[in-house]
């Protein structure tokens, strides 16, 4: 929690918030499961061949991946380490996309 509190965009009560929705936090074993359990990961479909991303899956939990994304529209405007990835993010995925 400590961590998350020194992000910018995250405050104390975010950082209590996405702590209770994720839950014991050594249920997952890697990232990887915590990015899907959040439902922030993109869905891949692949038949044959080609590779295709798709938007991201909006499984898991609705309150953790409302904090994310909250805290992510706060470096459109507030200058910090990740201001400079959020206008490449915005241009090539849109404002309201997760």
């Amino acid at each position: 929690m400590r961590l998350l509190s020194t992000l910018h965009g995250i405050g104390i009560v975010a950082t209590v918030a996405l702590r209770a929705a994720i839950g014991p936090i050594d249920r997952s074993a890697r990232p990887e499961q915590l990015v899907a359990y959040l439902g922030v990961c993109p869905q891949t479909s692949q038949c044959g061949a080609p590779s295709y991303d798709r938007p991201s899956t909006k499984r898991g939990s609705v309150l953790g991946r409302f904090l994310l994304i909250e805290a992510a529209h706060h470096y459109d405007t507030h200058p910090g380490p990740l201001s400079v990835f959020f206008p490449r993010l915005k241009a090539r995925k849109g404002y309201k996309r997760p």
